[in-house]
């Protein structure tokens, strides 16, 4: 009777196992499709808004598109930091201590020397993940 149940924990082991390596690549696959899917979003945003396109005319075209918007400072930071334009284009599961992780499209307007509250033209537009209400 001992040796069946060492058998049948064994089996059980090997069983949990499994089924964690596989939750494990079946993670990493899904991951890999939504990071492809997000290049894919950035190369659209890219094809469609020109750098130099002013932050009213980018505006109205995501309005246009009933695509809603925010304003964060500082999302990118390749040249000084200003106020963002950011669109939302996916979400995954945070990390506990986080409520929120989202990937964006950021559109950067970067603060200059003779325009302290940032550039009216956009400067760069990169993928943007960001993880929200952490503690």
């Amino acid at each position: 009777m001992k040796k069946r149940w060492k058998r049948i924990s064994v089996v059980a082991v090997l069983i949990a196992i499994v089924a964690f390596c596989v939750n494990a690549v079946v993670a990493h696959i899904v991951e890999k499709k939504q990071e492809i899917q997000y290049q894919s979003q950035l190369t659209a945003y890219r094809a469609a808004v020109k750098i130099g396109t002013t932050r009213a005319d980018l505006e109205s075209y995501l309005q246009s598109r009933g695509l809603p918007f925010r304003h964060l400072c500082c999302a990118l930071v390749t040249s000084g930091s200003g106020w963002d334009d950011l669109v939302k284009i996916g979400s995954k599961k945070p990390p506990w201590y986080c409520n929120y992780s989202n990937t964006y499209i950021a559109f950067e307007f970067p603060r200059t020397a003779d325009d302290p509250l940032g550039s009216d033209r956009l400067q760069n537009i990169e993928l943007y993940p960001y993880l929200e209400e952490c503690m």
